[in-house]
């Protein structure tokens, strides 16, 4: 973490280190207590000179009341009587001398002057004192100064360092992020490219989407259309209108439109069902000429006809077939193989007893048309599947 720029500068003395604190304390509480122990000292010299002014009082009044009683006493003392008045004057010598030596005991135990040089002493030495702490608290508010500038010094070239550090770090912190910005943009830019890109393939995809749903679901329309017209070839019934509705459907598609046109001609009559064409056959059979009538030959030729010809089952019973041309034409539209039965029915054309030509043809036209049918219908419903084959992938 970066330091912070902008703190202020050390200015003033730093406080005291808590060692000097404690001295300095204890010098201030040592001062204090003998400014108490002078203020005492000043009180005791101010009551004893007191009491000397009031012992030279009472020296003076004793002297005065001294004089006043010898003076008495000398007036009621005969003057004859002189050695009464030198032993009274003797008395009041001592008397005074008494009094003298009193007030000089009083004055010698209330003077001051001891008192005052020893106080003076004590003060010298607190003075001393004093002055070796204050020596020692200017060497130490001396070192703390040293020190201060020299921190302070220190600080403010930490500061100025920091301050670098935090410039350029800031100045590089400032590029990179101009630089990602740039990046940022850049990266924002290509891929609003990109999602705009993605919202077109979307909106394709989703045309192409509802093409196809519409394509599946016009195929599958188709589907069921064609399914119709299967079942209307199979039960021979006109499919005109599932035709109309197929073509309007509008595939676009060449093939499928050549298969519609196909099924165009037989779609308002409808095309002849198997068991119709395989009725057809029979009335072909019957229309074949008479054989010729005569003795052994007409008889054989009777028993050769019956062997040769075929019998055609009716849609009902499904008798047994003959085994001629025409049986077998019936055998193959069982089989479903329409294209053997009309080349079989064609044959006949070329024979002499065979069926009538006009009622082959007709026969035959009737035939054409329905594998016409079938065979467009086979071609349209692969083609149907391929429609949706293809929307399905």
């Amino acid at each position: 973490m970066l330091v912070g720029v902008g703190l202020p500068l050390v200015q003033g003395p730093p406080p005291l280190a808590p060692e000097a604190e404690q001295r300095v304390a204890a010098v201030e509480t040592g001062t204090s207590a003998l400014d108490e122990r002078l203020a005492a000292t000043s009180t005791e010299v101010a009551t004893a000179n007191e009491q000397l002014a009031a012992l030279g009082d009472l020296a003076g009044n004793l002297e005065n009341s001294v004089q006043t009683a010898v003076a008495a006493a000398v007036e009621q003392i005969p003057s004859r009587d002189g050695a009464a008045i030198a032993a009274l004057g003797e008395r009041l010598d001592a008397v005074a001398a008494t009094a003298d030596e009193l007030v000089e005991a009083a004055a010698a135990e209330t003077d001051p002057v001891p008192l005052l040089e020893a106080q003076a002493q004590r003060l010298e030495a607190l003075q001393a004192a004093l002055t070796s702490l204050d020596n020692r608290l200017a060497s130490e508010v001396l070192r703390l100064e040293t020190a201060r500038t020299e921190t302070a010094t220190g600080l403010q070239a930490s500061i100025d360092e920091t301050a670098s550090a935090v410039e350029t770090a800031r100045q590089a912190a400032s590029e990179e992020l101009e630089a990602a910005r740039a990046a940022l943009a850049e990266g924002i830019a290509a891929f609003e490219t990109d999602l705009e890109a993605v919202r077109t393939d979307l909106a394709s995809l989703q045309t192409t989407v509802d093409d196809m749903q519409l394509a599946r679901n016009r195929a599958a329309a188709a589907a069921l259309l064609v399914r119709d017209i299967d079942q209307s070839i199979t039960a021979g019934e006109p499919f005109a209108d599932p035709l109309d509705r197929l073509r309007a459907m509008g595939t676009g598609d060449a093939g499928l439109e050549a298969t519609l046109a196909s099924l165009e001609p037989a779609s308002a009559s409808g095309v002849p069902t198997i068991d119709e064409l395989r009725q057809g056959l029979v009335e072909l059979e019957a229309q074949e000429p008479a054989p010729p009538i005569g003795g052994s030959e007409w008889l054989g030729r009777t028993v050769g006809n019956i062997t040769g010809l075929v019998e055609v089952r009716d849609r009902e019973t499904e008798g047994a077939a003959a085994t001629g041309l025409l049986g077998e034409a019936d055998a193959a539209l069982r089989q479903g193989d329409l294209e053997t039965a009309i080349s079989r029915v064609e044959t006949t054309k070329t024979m002499p007893d065979g069926p009538d030509a006009a009622a082959i043809d007709a026969w035959l036209a009737e035939a054409r048309s329905r594998a016409t049918a079938v065979a467009a219908l086979a071609e349209l419903d692969a083609q149907i599947r391929d429609l949706l084959t293809a929307t399905v992938n």
